[in-house]
């Protein structure tokens, strides 16, 4: 991450490389980071009127979410040419993927308590998930991670990063 990045997504690819993926309009871009040295390696620019949001890798692809636009932009893993775009309602704050449940899906936040579930090929909407703490939503999901059954997320402007299971939704 460099100096004015305002980071939406971070992931350590296949290869072992960070990525990152960065919002902000007329700003945004996906970019490849040496974990050693922090140095940038790659990046491409988002065009300008896009807000990037979470990334996550599929594959030999990584899937990055754009904010209010309803895109998911999809990069080759090796070049970060474009590989295709998917469509989507609703916003995109954070993405990852899952395969807890059998069969890889991809999980993504819109800045809600819910959680919903894409077919990582066609990003078909294939469920949804309600993340609750003591019976009350959680609200304002952000960025994800998955660790085992869960998908760790921030809540956005707060300190409190926490797990979700992704059976049954409770934190």
């Amino acid at each position: 991450p460099g100096p004015g990045a305002f980071t939406q997504g971070l992931l350590v690819d296949d290869p072992g490389r960070l990525g990152e993926g960065t919002g902000l309009e007329g700003r945004s871009m996906l970019r490849i980071v040496d974990l050693e040295t922090g140095s940038p390696i790659e990046s491409v620019d988002l065009a300008p009127d896009v807000f990037g949001e979470g990334v996550t890798q599929v594959d030999d692809r990584f899937v990055q979410l754009t904010w209010t636009e309803g895109t998911a932009l999809v990069w080759d893993v090796a070049t970060l040419e474009p590989a295709g775009s998917f469509t989507y309602d609703g916003e995109g704050w954070g993405l990852c993927t899952d395969d807890s449940a059998g069969a890889e899906r991809l999980v993504r936040s819109d800045g809600s308590s819910t959680l919903t579930f894409h077919d990582p090929d066609t990003f078909a909407v294939t469920g949804a998930l309600d993340v609750r703490l003591d019976g009350q939503p959680v609200e304002e999901l952000n960025e994800l991670e998955r660790v085992d059954a869960a998908a760790w997320a921030n809540v956005w402007q707060t300190d409190t990063i926490g797990p979700s299971d992704l059976g049954s939704g409770g934190v």
